[in-house]
């Protein structure tokens, strides 16, 4: 992933257990020695796992709605 960008950039790939789906979300950091105060990692609306996320949730159709508007912004 990294090797592809211009420039260079040093930093480690660490992944996540994401349990409610038995999968494992990967990250890439350039500051490897933040990651203990990590409180979450985002997801793009387009991550594969977003609607395997919310399948069961009470309040599915209200992160559908959520969902779409964030696939529908401009990049910011």
């Amino acid at each position: 992933m990294q090797k592809n960008w211009i420039g260079r950039s040093e930093g480690t790939e660490f992944s996540f257990e994401v349990p409610s789906i038995n999968e494992r979300v990967s990250v890439y950091t350039t500051r490897v020695d933040t990651i203990y105060g990590v409180s979450y990692v985002v997801l793009a609306p387009e991550h594969p796992y977003v609607e395997r996320l919310i399948e069961n949730a009470s309040n599915k159709a209200e992160l559908e709605a959520f969902i779409t508007r964030m696939r529908n912004m401009s990049d910011i």
